[in-house]
C-alpha cells in the first residue's frame, strides 16, 4: 500500500538516491538532513515497501517555497506527484500561505499537474538551471 509520510533524518539516503537519479547538480546528503530536521521544512515521502518520492517545502515568512520534489522514473505520471504536493498544499491551506516554486521551462509534465492544482505562470529565472536553462516561476496564491 502507497502512503505518504512526514520525513525523518533516516530517509535522507533514500531521498539523495532519488535526488541523484532525477538531477544533473543532486543536493548532498547532509544538505538533504538539514532540510529534514529543519523545524520551517514541511518533507514529506511516499513510499510502498520503499521511499520512491519526496518532496521538500521551505516555509518563508507568508509562504511555502517548494525546494524540490521528486519521483522515481518509473513512478512518474501516475498521480503521486499530485498526492505529495497535496500535502503541501494542505498545510499551506491551513495556515493561510502562499505557495511558490520553479520549474524548467520544458518541464511539460510538472507544468501541467502545477496548473491543475492551482497554480499559476507569473515570471521567469533567466539561466536558473545553467546557461540557457530557464525555469518558470509559478504561484498558488491564497487570494
Amino acid at each position: 500500500m502507497v502512503k505518504v509520510r512526514k520525513a525523518t533524518s533516516k530517509d535522507a539516503e533514500e531521498i539523495l538516491r532519488i535526488e541523484r537519479e532525477s538531477f544533473p547538480d543532486p543536493w548532498s546528503l547532509n544538505t538533504l538532513i538539514l532540510e529534514i530536521e529543519n523545524p520551517l521544512n514541511e518533507v514529506f515521502v511516499i513510499e510502498n515497501e520503499k521511499v520512491f518520492g519526496y518532496v521538500i517545502g521551505m516555509t518563508l515568512y507568508d509562504e511555502i517555497h517548494i525546494g524540490t520534489i521528486a519521483l522515481e522514473s518509473i513512478y512518474r505520471n501516475l498521480g503521486y506527484g499530485k498526492k505529495l504536493l497535496g500535502q503541501i498544499l494542505k498545510i499551506a491551506d491551513e495556515k493561510n500561505l502562499d505557495v511558490t516554486l520553479e520549474v524548467r521551462v520544458k518541464n511539460a509534465n510538472a507544468i501541467h499537474l502545477y496548473k491543475k492544482l492551482g497554480f499559476v505562470e507569473e515570471g521567469i529565472r533567466k539561466n536558473y538551471y545553467g546557461r540557457g536553462k530557464d525555469a518558470l516561476i509559478m504561484w498558488r496564491r491564497k487570494w
